[in-house]
């Protein structure tokens, strides 16, 4: 006799089956919440940082990684001596000091301890994700090389109006600071016109030292007055061609100003009148050749008219409409009866004239000293 088979309770077969319903609904929950724990792992800013680092350690620099260099010199210069500092080396990173937007974060990246790059992010895009967290996509905004040791950095101080010119290539207002000098030697023919000021250039983030060239408008190069490691200043003018009356002009007032000390200039001894209209009302130029007259010009030895010679004008300069400036040099030469002797006086100045109502009248002078 066949024993009976039981048979299961309907009970069972409903919690069996719902059991397995709950099996393979949390089965699937864990499932997408650990997928989407997964995905935002993966989004996360650090691991585009990683990739940006595992390219600058590869040497192959994209267009993404590839960093900035100075417009200045040639770009495969730079890579290469960029890449010699990160490629095959341990690199780390850590969040930049500062960088609080949660949208365009900043990293630093390092080899050892020096900083070697800083790497800008931005969000590309975002979404929501199991409603408590956001997923975004990130992108490289920019990749700045940092050379802590061997970076060439040039402030150079040029004239106004002059072009600068580095490795060739024309510095322009992304290279100037805004702020300017006084020239010393337009000190006194400032108080009439507006005189030229030096203008401050900076160019930065050099691997090699740069042929550095400053040209006038007329596209004359001039040399620098002043250099040190990393400064230059260019105080120099290009000369350039003066009209013949013009140069006659300052050549004839020279030589009426020196006549006037010896005592050659007809009028002397009795007022400065005779040398008035060479200078501008109340020049200190008027006052001293005034003390001069009354005080020191008697014991200016007696002599035979003076002889000019190896007269010359030159390094003439124009700043502007009403402001210019040349050297005059001649030698003069005197006999003097009482001493049975020959005097020789040799002259070399620099003149600065300034044009007031419509007349050239001399701001300032400079005695030129020769170079060795």
């Amino acid at each position: 006799m066949m024993e009976k088979i039981k048979k299961i309770p309907l009970f069972w077969k409903f919690f069996l089956i719902f059991a397995l319903v709950l099996i393979l609904f949390w089965g699937a929950i864990v499932g997408y919440v650990f997928n989407c724990l997964k995905t935002y792992e993966a989004a996360q800013p650090e691991r585009r940082i990683e990739e940006v680092i595992a390219g600058l350690q590869s040497g192959a620099l994209d267009e993404e990684t590839r960093p900035d260099c100075s417009r200045f010199e040639d770009p495969s210069i730079f890579e290469e001596t960029y890449q010699s500092l990160v490629a095959g080396k341990e690199l780390t990173y850590r969040k930049a000091p500062g960088s609080y937007d949660a949208t365009a974060p900043v990293y630093d990246l390092y080899s050892g301890d020096n900083k070697v790059a800083e790497v800008a992010l931005r969000e590309k895009s975002s979404q929501s994700l199991m409603l408590i967290l956001t997923l975004q996509e990130w992108e490289v905004s920019s990749v700045t090389p940092v050379f802590e040791q061997g970076s060439i950095d040039y402030t150079i101080m040029v004239p106004e109006g002059y072009s600068l010119y580095v490795n060739g290539i024309l510095a322009d207002a992304r290279e100037m600071t805004g702020e300017k000098a006084d020239l010393e030697e337009f000190r006194y023919a400032a108080a009439y016109v507006t005189v030229p000021t030096l203008v401050e250039y900076k160019v930065t983030g050099l691997l090699k030292e740069p042929d550095i060239e400053v040209r006038s408008p007329e596209g004359v190069p001039v040399e620098p007055t002043q250099a040190e490691k990393g400064e230059l200043r260019f105080e120099r003018f290009a000369s350039m061609e003066m009209d013949p009356e013009l140069e006659a002009f300052a050549l004839k007032n020279a030589k009426d100003y020196s006549n006037f000390f010896s005592r050659d200039l007809p009028g002397a001894t009795a007022s400065i009148t005779c040398i008035r209209h060479l200078f501008p009302e109340g020049s200190d130029y008027l006052e001293m050749a005034e003390h001069y007259r009354l005080h020191d010009m008697w014991m200016y030895s007696s002599h035979t008219a003076p002889v000019f010679e190896e007269e010359r004008v030159e390094n003439y300069v124009r700043y502007s409409e009403d402001f210019f400036s040349c050297e005059v040099s001649f030698v003069k030469k005197m006999y003097l009866p009482k001493t049975n002797q020959n005097q020789q006086d040799e002259v070399h100045t620099r003149f600065y004239y300034v044009n007031i109502d419509g007349n050239w009248v001399i701001a300032d002078m400079r005695q030129v000293v020769e170079e060795e």
